[in-house]
């Protein structure tokens, strides 16, 4: 009797020590889960902070700029935006490229009178970014202000946006900074990049046909055999045998 007590006694210790590691498995595992989900939504938020500049908004006055940031330039067409008094967004999703308007609920009992579209040039700037599991959130602010006329009297004001960048919960964790900033920024650029995009280099070498691919029809052009003028509103093009030679 005492050698089988002895033995119940060993089972019942060998259970409780299983027990323990049982529980230690379950609490430990999910919170290093968590940690490294953090983790990530963290160091994207800080690589973008590295970039962006947030802008800061006055509490008491929505529409005041306290501290001007980076500024966005819209490049695409269907982005809609609230009145930055409005309590909430009216939130946009870009999803491989595409502007999409959000439904559901929420979308349904927005004040459409006073909404805002966006377009291609228009200013923005950053107030904040947020990561989710399956989306990366810009908000918005307009730069500049647009005469609103409520219940009779007319005011500047300024509009406020959120674009969602959605992708796949299982990649947005693993995706490629530089993927990221680019799916963004061929929506909503930083002037420097807009303004980079948009130069137009005439250079040595280069060809009449060239030239008009970037610059147009000439206004005028001599034609002196081998030597060819192209005159455009801020500059002059010598070509000399069918190259560029000089730029005046």
């Amino acid at each position: 009797m005492r050698m089988l007590s002895k033995f119940n006694q060993e089972i019942t210790m060998k259970r409780r020590h299983l027990l323990a590691l049982t529980l230690i498995a379950i609490f430990t595992v999910p919170a290093f889960v968590i940690a490294s989900t953090a983790d990530w939504k963290e160091e994207l938020k800080e690589r973008f902070a590295s970039i962006y500049t947030y802008s800061k908004r006055a509490s008491a006055n929505p529409d005041r700029i306290t501290s001007p940031g980076t500024i966005l330039i819209v490049r695409k067409d269907g982005i809609s935006g609230d009145l930055s008094t409005d309590l909430t967004y009216s939130p946009v999703s870009v999803r491989d490229g595409e502007v999409r308007q959000t439904g559901g609920i929420l979308a349904a009992f927005q004040n459409k009178k006073t909404t805002y579209l966006f377009r291609p040039g228009d200013r923005v700037y950053v107030t904040d970014l947020k990561v989710d599991d399956d989306k990366v959130s810009l908000l918005l602010m307009s730069v500049d202000t647009t005469a609103v006329t409520a219940k009779g009297s007319t005011q500047q004001t300024r509009y406020k946006a959120s674009v969602q960048f959605a992708y796949d919960k299982k990649i947005l964790p693993t995706l490629d900074f530089e993927k990221l900033k680019t799916d963004i920024e061929a929506v909503l650029a930083p002037e420097g990049v807009v303004a980079a995009a948009s130069t137009k280099t005439i250079g040595l070498n280069q060809t009449p046909q060239e030239v008009e691919a970037i610059l147009g029809k000439p206004e005028t052009v001599v034609n002196l055999g081998p030597r060819v003028i192209y005159t455009y509103k801020a500059m002059k093009i010598i070509f000399i045998d069918g190259k560029v030679t000089d730029v005046q």
